[in-house]
């Protein structure tokens, strides 16, 4: 008896490191194959819904009431920008950022 218990003790540490192994492999794998067992409900693969504008009958926009999540991108002319918001950008790049490409 004495000779089992000392084959279990010498090839226990060896087992309980494969396991160690083993089971975050499975783990790993199970969770990556989880998307593919379980799909996303239809609600979710759709589009997201598109931002509301509001018009008046001539087609001039009165409202745009985006998503929450949405973040307007409008553009405007250099003239419509703040010098504020000019001289900001040139204390954030360098001196030189209107005589060179970038």
């Amino acid at each position: 008896m004495p000779d089992l218990q000392r084959w279990i003790n010498r090839i226990a540490p060896a087992g309980r490191r494969r396991w160690l192994v083993i089971v975050p492999v499975l783990a790993v794998a199970g969770l990556s194959l989880l998307p593919f067992a379980f799909p996303l409900p239809s609600q979710l693969r759709s589009a997201p819904s598109q931002s509301i504008v509001i018009t008046d009958r001539n087609g001039l926009v009165l409202d745009n009431m985006a998503r929450p999540d949405y973040f307007r991108h409008e553009p405007v002319s250099l003239a419509e920008v703040p010098p504020a918001l000019i001289d900001a950008t040139l204390v954030a790049e360098d001196k030189r950022f209107f005589s060179h490409s970038g």
